[in-house]
């Protein structure tokens, strides 16, 4: 599969191991978040600063994860090209739309930040932008 260009990136989930074996064979800086069992935006910034290791006090709202995010503490190799992959987004998607729209909203500002510092950094969620519902 080819790698998508820096940026946000829907994938669906048959070609997520496929990606990761590229972006390993980049020797990317990756960083995997589960958002299994997340179904709002509390759930979802708790996850956030776990996986991520923000410092404390760092990411409890949307101000402050869109600062987070912007300082990125994860990156262990700034001059590689980074991958931000977001697994199990589907539960959230569904549950809290609204708040998931927010996500990728604050998601999309980062990478413009991190694109005006020359960073190649690529933000995967597993699945697809728009999720059908039941």
């Amino acid at each position: 599969m080819p790698l998508p260009a820096a940026g946000l990136a829907f994938v669906p989930s048959a070609d997520i191991e496929d990606l990761l074996g590229d972006f390993l064979a980049r020797k990317a800086d990756i960083r995997e978040v589960s958002l299994r069992g997340v179904h709002d935006k509390p759930a979802l910034l708790r996850r956030l600063r776990q996986t991520l290791g923000f410092p404390a006090g760092i990411g409890h709202n949307w101000d402050s994860l869109a600062d987070a995010l912007t300082d990125l503490p994860w990156r262990q190799t700034p001059n590689a090209a980074g991958l931000l992959l977001f697994r199990h987004c589907r539960s959230l998607q569904q549950t809290a739309a609204e708040d998931f729209r927010t996500f990728i909203e604050i998601l999309e500002d980062s990478l413009d930040f991190w694109r005006s510092q020359g960073l190649d950094l690529h933000i995967v969620l597993e699945g697809s932008r728009t999720v059908a519902t039941r």
